[in-house]
This record gives C-alpha cells, structure tokens and sequence, in this order.
C-alpha cells in the first residue's frame, strides 16, 4: 500500500472518530425548522407519495422532507434520527475529499489539501448542523456534486462519461432548487455569467447550446413542482414565504439608522450573544430577524385587510403560508420598492450589509435549542473563549482568505494554467452570486453551509497564496 494512502486512511480514522464521538454525546431536537421538516416527512409516511404529492404535501421545498421519508422506510423508528445524522456526517466527510482533491490540482505547496479537508470536515458549524434536521447539509451535497462534476468535465478527465456527469450535474443542481428554492435565482445568474464568459471573453459559441441544456435540465425539476402546485394551490411557484422575505428586508430599510445603530446591527451579525453581552441595555432584538419579521409581518396584515384576505390574529405567521396570498403580495412589494424612488432602492441593498456580515459569520459550536448534549460537551460548547474562537476568529479567517484570494487571483491571473484559471471560475462563479441573492433577503448564518466546502477551499488557497509568495520572496 503506497504511503499516501495510508496517510489517507489516517487522516479519514481521525475525523471518523471524531464523529463517533460526537453522534455520542448529542440528538437532535425536534423544534423549530426542524419540526417542519420532520413534519412533512410524517405527511409522506401517513399518506404515502401519491396522496402527498397530489393534495396533502404543503407547498414548501419538498427535497429534504422526501430524503428525511426515505431513510424512514429503510431503518427502524427508533434508529430514524441517529441514521439521519451518521447519513449527513458522510456527506460532509465526502465534500471534504472532494474539495482536498481540488486543492491538490490548484495549490503547489504542500499540506494544503490536508488543511483543507480538515477544516472541512473538521468545521464546528456544518458538524453541529449535519446532527440536526436542518436541511442545509443535504443542499451541500447536492451544490458540492454539482459544482465538481463540472470542474471534472471542464478538465476532460472523463471523456466517456462526460454527458453522463453533465446531466447529473444538471439534476443535482435541480434537487439543491428543490431543497433551497433561492438557488433557482443563483443558477441562472450564474449559467448567464457563463454564457457572457464564453460568448465575450473567449469568442466561443457552442458551450452557449451546453449550458442552454443544462439549465433547461435543471429548471425541469423545480418547474414540474411549481406545476404540481398549481394544480393543488393554484400557484406556480415552489414554496411560500417569498412576500414575507421581501416584505421584512424592505420594510426594515426605513428604520432611521444612525452610526451606532449601523455598529450595533454588524456586531449583533457577527454574533447575536456576543452583542447582548456587550450592550446590556439595547434592545438587540431591533438589529435581528425578528425586527424584520415583524415590519414584514405587519405588512402583509395591511394587504390582507386591503384585499380581505382572513388569517388568524393569534397564529399570523401562517399568513405568509396561503399560497395565492404570497404570490399577490410578493407582486406588491417588487411594485412598491420599484415605485419607492432611487434613495429607498439604494438604502434597501446597503440594509443588506447585515444580511452579509450574518453569512460571513457561519461558524458555530453550539445549537443547544436544536440539540441535545451530554454535560460535558454542553460544559464545552458554553466555554466563552472557545465560543469567540469559533465564531469570530474562524469565521474572520474564512472571510480575509477569500479577500486574500480574490487580490491575489486578480495579481496572478495571468501566470495561471489553464486547470487553474478553470477551477476557480467555476467555484468561485456560484458562490459570488450566493452571497448576492441571499444579501438581498432574509439571511441565517446556517444558509451558508450549503456552499461552506468551497467557500473555506477558495479561502484557504488564499491564504496559501499569500504564504506562498511571501516565503518565495523571503527565499530571494
């Protein structure tokens, strides 16, 4: 066995382990999301798939609610949550040999790849989400395939099978849709940054017809849902909460904000606790989601009242989940921030900035609302100084290696090869119009796991750029 290999093992033994150890010490709660997830999966094991997909199965991104079902109906009850989450820790520990074997054709130095499946695999965030019932670790997966197979097919190392990967590149992309409807936004903008690359950049027109066929292939998914809801809701859309999204980032943009308000509201993104325990006597709820849920919720009570829409004064969340009332009032707030005039439109995108701070920040050690511990590792999680490391310093060195790597490609572009050049456009291309669609809605820190693998590989070339070029220069 050749010593790379072992080396390989190794290093897989060490994070399994680790893994072990924390499907030990820990359960998911069923509370929250998670409930709603966990719900929809017991509406396909009541009803059975033909019933729910005809009438019962609400109008909500059903990818993950079906991958929740099939794993019931493969194991035990008893044994339904703790597979979910051995299931979920084998997608991460995949992502993070898929993103050491990138990094092994773009990085010269050595280690980096070991580093780079490590702080993957290793990444306290997407662990402590991969043990509950969130749905972001399965949207990884589905990003992380998808994005690779392409990077495969642009290096031509699978020739024979390259229309094959293509196509289930295309399904993959159309299942993360289906799990996280906001990527139907991210995968146009992105096949249309593409298109313009190829049309302008390279003169070429034939990969134009390619990344048509991909695009049609994986809308077909998320279209033929938005269809079967039509049918059932008489809406054509994948899921609900749109109008409630849009409504609560527009209607906060008229809060007066001050510049320490603009302080407050960047510290309370980086970490909601740490700014209650630096501003004792600020209501922090005002610079958080809930400060949004509640203009965007009053809003849609006007339209309701407006359009004499009934709902449920003591339950007015189920307001955004009427199907042809979202639609209506989703129309309603595109029209009012069009007609709002260019200062409002300006002050809606900069009121963005919290959003992005919030997706930077994504590290975390601890979703003890969600999660059950034992004392010792709940005794761990709460130790303070392990808590900032994580959430601030991790997060802080994420975020300057993706800096670092945008500076330094735009310096070195030139003196790339071609493997190069190819895998960071596509990796980079994706993530770029992440960050852009969700910076204008609603944003949680979770939502960026499902592009958490590559966002810390692109980091960490960064830093490995830099390091690179400094020890290169201090060597004469």
């Amino acid at each position: 066995m050749k010593a790379d290999t072992k080396r390989c093992y190794i290093h897989i033994a060490l994070v399994l382990t680790v893994y072990l150890i924390q499907l030990q010490a820990s359960a998911p709660r069923i509370l929250f999301d998670p409930a709603g997830y966990y719900g929809h999966a017991l509406i396909l094991v009541r009803d059975g798939i033909g019933k729910a997909v005809s009438q019962t199965y609400p109008m909500f991104e059903p990818a993950y609610g079906f991958f929740l079902y099939f794993i019931s109906r493969l194991v035990p009850q008893s044994m339904w949550l703790k597979t979910v989450s051995v299931i979920q820790l084998g997608f991460l520990l995949a992502s993070a040999l898929m993103m050491a074997r990138l990094a092994r054709m773009t990085i010269k130095t050595k280690n980096w790849d070991i580093a780079i499946f490590y702080c993957i695999a290793l990444s306290p965030g997407l662990m402590t989400s991969a043990q509950t019932l969130f749905c972001e670790i399965f949207s990884m997966i589905c990003f992380v395939l998808a994005v690779y197979f392409v990077v495969l097919i642009y290096q031509n190392q699978v020739k024979r099978i390259s229309y094959v990967l293509g196509i289930m590149s295309a399904l993959l992309t159309g299942l993360l849709i289906l799990t996280k409807a906001a990527f139907w936004y991210v995968a146009i903008a992105t096949a249309v940054t593409m298109a313009v690359h190829y049309l302008v950049i390279k003169k070429q027109v034939k990969p134009l017809v390619y990344i048509a066929l991909y695009l049609a292939i994986s809308l077909s998914l998320p279209y033929a849902w938005s269809k079967r809801n039509e049918a059932v809701y008489g809406v054509r859309a994948i899921s609900t909460r749109s109008a409630l999204v849009l409504a609560s980032r527009f209607m906060r943009s008229y809060d007066h904000y001050t510049f320490r308000d603009w302080a407050i509201g960047t510290i309370t993104a980086m970490s909601e606790r740490g700014a209650r325990a630096i501003f004792k006597k600020v209501n922090i709820d005002y610079y958080t989601w809930r400060r949004e849920n509640t203009v965007g919720t009053d809003y849609l009570i006007k339209l309701a009242k407006i359009h004499h829409v009934p709902f449920d004064k003591h339950n007015l969340n189920q307001l955004a989940l009427i199907p042809t009332f979202d639609r209506l009032a989703f129309k309603q707030v595109l029209r009012d921030i069009l007609s709002s005039g260019p200062s409002q439109i300006i002050k809606f995108v900069l009121f963005g900035w919290f959003a992005f701070v919030n997706l930077l920040y994504f590290e975390t050690i601890n979703y003890d609302t969600i999660t059950i511990y034992q004392n010792w590792l709940e005794n761990l999680y709460d130790f303070i100084p392990l808590r900032i490391f994580v959430r601030i310093v991790l997060s802080s060195f994420y975020w300057i290696g993706i800096c670092l790597m945008i500076f330094k490609t735009t310096k070195q572009f030139k003196t790339f090869n071609d493997t190069t050049k190819q895998i960071l456009f596509v990796s980079f291309t994706p993530l770029f119009w992440f960050f852009a669609v969700y910076t204008l809605s609603q944003a949680n820190m979770r939502y960026t796991y499902t592009v958490a693998p590559f966002y810390i590989y692109l980091a960490l070339i960064g830093w490995s750029m830099t390091i690179y070029s400094k020890s290169k220069n201090a060597q004469g």
